[in-house]
């Protein structure tokens, strides 16, 4: 026979309903002790200790326990007791059963009650507490004759109570192991409890075994206790010390809770996490979760390749911080109109990167629907869309070009003819005038026609591609001879043009010279142009590390907005006030047919330098 003091730690730790009564003499009991959970449930409290049945509870349950407990004492055996009620706390007590315990001289000095508290879920159950006494109790008389049903409440109970001397040995276990494990009661009484331990969990068992605080209560602990089948089975161990008269670890009461469902769920859950976490690292597309209220809480890593944002800098703030102001109405309205439908929407939007760059993503969003049918989450998975609206962008340009080039060469076409037969008859009109004034006339004449032809011979270029030969030639050269058609010119603005070409080895590329002379004189054209008041141009070499050479035409003047400046190369477009805008769409053609690439930097009355790369012909060493 177990002791009070040890009968009682465990069953302090035992997760149902446990109540011990002192018996004073048949007919007279009161209240000894009750586990944590029956204090929580509220049906009694630490002050009613000593006070008997009938000051605690009503006359009328009073003298209903008292009957079930003389017939437990004089059956010495387990009786079921009616214990059918509603708790405080919103669970419900069972049926419970009574077990007497004796002294060594055969008295009855105590009885416990354990009674199986579960969630009042049901409308029957709470039928059954409506129902009349009377009816509850031939109730319960059926079900005390259905050995099937009920059991005894020490083989049912959900856990295991263990105890253990200071040797490890068992020296009480609860019937539960049989149901649980089983074991019979005899076949693990005074085994060594270490033998049954998963190898890998056994260090730590062994470890807080000998570790053991004296201090009354241990925090829970999880390892694998082997089935009889050699199965492992989890359990959740809470341990209670129990010590003797000399303040020494007597006994170690341990409360065993079956979690394998648990475990193989959170093994189940920590697959599908690594396998999302995977996928979403992998994925070069944007995926977001956000509630209703629009705030992050998560994202995959891949905001850092495309945003440049890290997940952690996203997660708890708002999605609509990141949205261009002029998508963000769009937006919202789409997303409402996905929570009322309740279905997925495409959206497309801008996201601010961290370099405060916009970039175009389309986004499929799909609201996550509980079962009540509420949504409170979102999933958004976002990809970029920057090269494709850049490339329908290029397409749509491409067109233009084209219809523009078959325009263009149609009007040249018409214009050619008459405008031959008006330059050589202006000529000759020249020739025979004698008149001051009418061969002033006659000059200007001839001067806009000449303009008239040098802008259908643009538009001749523009038009159809030229059958060029390509040859090798000194990029050096082809820069010198530039400027000596600009000396003059140069010198009538009160320009300077200044060369900066260090690398003296000749730097070879392939291309038609004289497209590249007409694409440099295009640029110190422009230059001198923009410095109505004078200046200084500076045109400079350099060879660039992946074999390309590039050349840098600098000038000080009135320099280009950021808005126009997008725009230059489009056909048509220019900021002179006699340009016709088709001298940068012709200079930058020509450099794309010779694999090369311009770049246009400005800034509004500091100047502009246009950045033409090439590809060299051979390999070069960097200077």
């Amino acid at each position: 026979m177990l002791s009070h003091k040890v009968l009682v730690s465990a069953l302090d730790e035992c997760r149902d309903y446990v109540m011990i009564m002192k018996v004073e003499q048949i007919g007279i009991y009161t209240y000894d002790y009750a586990n944590r959970f029956a204090l929580e449930a509220g049906t009694i409290q630490e002050s009613d200790y000593g006070k008997m049945l009938e000051d605690v509870i009503s006359s009328d349950r009073a003298a209903y326990l008292k009957r079930k407990y003389e017939e437990c004492i004089l059956s010495k055996k387990k009786t079921l007791v009616d214990h059918t009620c509603f708790l405080k706390n919103g669970k419900r007590l069972c049926n419970g059963y009574v077990t007497p315990v004796f002294s060594e001289n055969g008295a009855c000095t105590h009885l416990i009650m354990i009674t199986k508290i579960v969630e009042e879920t049901k409308l029957r159950d709470k039928e059954l507490y409506n129902a009349t006494i009377s009816e509850r109790r031939k109730m319960i008389k059926k079900l005390e004759h259905s050995n099937e049903k009920y059991e005894l409440i020490t083989r049912n109970m959900s856990d295991i109570i263990i105890i253990v001397n200071n040797e490890g040995k068992i020296k009480y276990i609860s019937p539960s192991c049989q149901n649980i494990l089983q074991y019979t009661v005899d076949e693990l009484i005074d085994e060594i409890c270490f033998n049954y331990v998963h190898k890998n969990d056994l260090e730590e068992v062994i470890y807080r075994f000998e570790n053991v605080e004296t201090k009354k209560n241990h925090d829970p602990f999880e390892f694998r206790i082997k089935h009889s089948n050699q199965q492992y089975i989890w359990f959740e161990i809470k341990t209670t010390t129990v010590l003797n008269s000399l303040g020494e670890l007597d006994h170690l009461v341990l409360v065993a809770r079956d979690i394998t469902n648990r475990k193989l769920a959170e093994s189940e859950l920590k697959k599908s996490r690594e396998k999302y976490n995977l996928v979403s690292r992998h994925t070069t597309d944007l995926i977001k979760m956000y509630g209703l209220n629009g705030v992050i809480y998560f994202a995959s890593p891949s905001h850092e390749e495309m945003l440049g944002y890290s997940a952690s800098e996203l997660e708890g703030k708002n999605m609509f911080e990141y949205i261009h102001p002029s998508d963000r109405l769009t937006t919202k309205e789409q997303l409402e109109e996905s929570i009322k439908k309740k279905v997925p929407i495409l959206i497309e939007k801008r996201l601010r990167s961290a370099k405060n760059e916009w970039v175009f993503v389309e986004s499929i969003i799909t609201p996550i629907v509980d079962e009540d049918g509420t949504i409170e989450t979102f999933v958004g998975v976002s990809r970029n869309m920057t090269d494709r609206i850049k490339n329908d962008e290029l397409i749509r340009n491409l067109d233009r070009l084209s219809i523009i080039g078959q325009l263009a060469a149609g009007v040249a076409h018409e214009i050619r003819n008459p405008l031959t037969a008006l330059k050589g008859f202006s000529k000759l009109m020249q020739s025979t005038l004698m008149d001051t004034d009418q061969l002033r006339y006659i000059k200007i004449i001839i001067d806009e026609l000449d303009r008239i032809e040098l802008i259908v011979n643009e538009f001749m270029s523009l038009a159809k591609p030229q059958a060029v030969e390509f040859e090798e030639a000194n990029i050096q050269d082809l820069i010198k001879g530039t400027l000596t058609v600009f000396e003059t010119q140069a010198l009538l603005h009160n320009v300077t043009i200044e060369t900066i070409i260090t690398h003296q080895e000749p730097l070879i590329i392939f291309s038609q010279p004289n497209q590249i002379k007409q694409v440099f004189m295009n640029f110190i054209k422009n230059a001198i142009e923009a410095m109505s008041f004078g200046g200084n141009i500076i045109v400079s070499l350099r060879v660039m590390k992946n074999d390309t050479v590039e050349v840098c035409f600098s000038d000080n003047g009135v320099g280009i907005p950021q808005e126009r400046l997008k725009h230059l190369g489009t056909p048509f477009y220019t900021t002179k006030e006699k340009g016709i805008g088709l001298g940068l769409t012709i200079s930058n053609k020509i450099i794309k047919e010779h694999g090369g690439e311009m770049i246009i930097e400005s800034i509004p009355n500091h100047g502009t330098t246009v950045k033409v790369t090439l590809p060299l012909l051979i390999k070069s060493v960097c200077i």
